[in-house]
């Protein structure tokens, strides 16, 4: 759901905080105050709004504070520069501070962190303060490293009381989120200072993602791709030909746009690797954002075409863990929860978008279904297949030639339960994450019994493969060396079996990166291992 909030924002003045028992005399004080209302177009999966201080908006030009203690003297300038963003530019002598100060009436109680972001020529420190409406002062220290545009993102949690609340307001005086009236900046060094700003965005989800502008793209001026479908245990081409792709996942689209990686260089390094068929995730987090519909479309959309240009399949995947049935999902942190209406609308969408490109051959419709027995919950195969059924039935009716990707339980690994209650569907293909913790020794006696033996009548892919030996995120699952690598191939290629390795991305907290850094995509061990196999294809 979306909706419209009015609310105000008011640039109230300069002001320079005065410590515990001191008293100055404040002269020159320039005041400048300008009224606008902003209507904010906001979603979110509970109706949740997303508020944002654009600093355009406000329409500053100049403001100028001077101040005296000892002869020192602070200045401070505040103008607009390009649409969103704003210079704050100074200098403190001896003693004192500038503090950029703007009056705004947020509801954060709802907010998982506030975003921006900031640049500054040299290193340089900032306290971000919001004041609550019971004039009770909150602050958190930002670093800016310098030399670039930085994002900050802060999470309420991170702010303390000052030393300057109110007197008359208890020690113990909790922040109240509910009625934020005051967002204050204030650089720390006892120098000059030049500092950009872009707007504050209070949002609700575990990742913030920035709204990109839409990219008209034109298809049909690149060589179309074969159209694939599926025949018997195989996907075919529109010659007849058996095709068995053999690609990689990648990283987080919302995540690397934000790291400035999302773009035309790293699909050609995909394809320079020999992937022939690439993963594109979509989460749910980045969907209940604000305007994320039109962003993730807009970024779809980008990722097919540079996939069709450089040759490559695309498999577009609802990025979710857990427990659909029962609405349990993995830890609310990791954004992955959702809904059947979601998934359903979110499907109908791109069947209908990408009815007509075969470059987005491959619809996974849920990454990995898992009972989440830890929580309470309970999973069958039936309660899943129905659901599965359901999603495919809304695929087809608009994109009859797409191909679903049905994983199984367990994480998208067990499938053993299948040949009892069967998908009432056809067309469809199996996905299948098979990481070596998922089951013991012997590992191919176990795969075929949870779900090799299937590779006999249906298409599968093994959506997710991947191992690391020193892997500390999840080692009993992924830890792994590269003799299961070469087991599991074999597997695979005794069978006709697809597969795309985990994961062509490097970064804090993802298991099984290909490639050591962004330089030279340098191939870690399983990169190593894996390029290989995919230069042979």
């Amino acid at each position: 759901m979306s909706f419209s909030r009015r609310y105000r924002i008011r640039l109230i003045s300069l002001i320079i905080p005065l410590p515990t028992m001191a008293v100055f005399i404040i002269t020159g004080l320039l005041t400048l105050a300008l009224m606008c209302t902003a209507p904010r177009n906001v979603a979110g999966p509970s109706d949740e709004p997303e508020q944002s201080v654009h600093w355009s908006e406000i329409g500053i030009n100049s403001i100028t504070t001077l101040t005296g203690d000892k002869g020192s003297t602070i200045t401070a300038e505040l103008s607009g520069q390009g649409s969103d963003s704003l210079l704050m530019h100074g200098r403190v002598e001896t003693w004192g501070w500038a503090l950029a100060s703007v009056a705004a009436a947020l509801d954060l109680s709802t907010t998982d962190s506030i975003v921006f972001y900031a640049g500054s020529p040299t290193p340089n420190e900032l306290t971000l303060g919001i004041s609550d409406n019971r004039k009770i002062q909150y602050v958190t220290r930002i670093t800016l490293n310098g030399g670039g545009t930085e994002r900050i993102a802060v999470c309420p949690a991170d702010f303390q009381k000052t030393v300057y609340p109110d007197p008359d307001a208890p020690a113990d005086e909790p922040i109240d989120l509910s009625n934020i009236t005051g967002v204050q900046f204030q650089p720390l060094n006892l120098d000059t200072f030049d500092i950009t700003l872009g707007p504050l965005t209070f949002i609700r989800g575990p990742k913030p993602v920035v709204i990109r502008s839409d990219v008209t793209l034109d298809f049909s001026e690149l060589r179309p791709m074969k159209k694939l479908s599926v025949s018997g245990s195989t996907v075919i081409d529109e010659n007849g030909n058996a095709i068995v792709l053999k690609g990689m996942c990648a990283g987080d689209p919302a995540q690397m746009i934000q790291e400035n990686r999302w773009n035309e260089d790293y699909f050609r390094e995909a394809s320079l690797w020999g992937a022939h068929i690439f993963r594109i995730p979509v989460s749910p987090w980045s969907y209940h954002q604000a305007g994320g519909i039109k962003r993730i479309f807009t970024d779809l959309d980008q990722s097919v075409y540079w996939c069709k240009k450089y040759r490559m399949y695309a498999v577009i995947e609802w990025h979710s863990c857990g427990n659909i049935v029962q609405g349990i999902f993995q830890d609310p942190s990791s954004g992955y929860e959702t809904t059947m209406p979601e998934l359903v609308d979110f499907w109908r969408r791109v069947s209908t978008k990408y009815r007509n490109e075969p470059t987005a051959a491959f619809y996974e419709i849920f990454n990995e279904p898992a009972a989440m027995d830890r929580k309470g919950g309970t999973l069958t195969w039936k309660g899943w297949r129905e659901k599965a059924d359901e999603i495919i039935d809304t695929i087809y009716t608009y994109n009859p030639d797409a191909i679903p990707l049905v994983a199984g339980l367990d994480w998208a690994y067990d499938l053993s339960d299948y040949s009892s209650d069967p998908l009432r569907n056809t067309g469809f293909a199996f996905a299948v994450h098979p990481y070596a913790g998922r089951s013991g020794e012997p590992w191919e006696e176990h795969w075929e019994t949870d779900f090799g033996y299937l590779a006999k009548n249906h298409p599968m892919i093994f959506t997710e493969i991947g191992f690391d030996p020193h892997d500390t995120i999840v080692p009993q699952i992924y830890r792994a060396t590269e003799d299961y690598g070469r087991r599991i191939l074999d597997f695979a290629g005794a069978r006709g079996i697809s597969w795309t390795a985990f994961v062509f991305y490097q970064g804090s907290g993802w298991p099984m990166p290909l490639f050591s850094n962004w330089d030279d995509f340098t191939p870690t061990i399983s990169g190593t291992f894996f390029k290989d196999e995919l230069k042979r294809y």
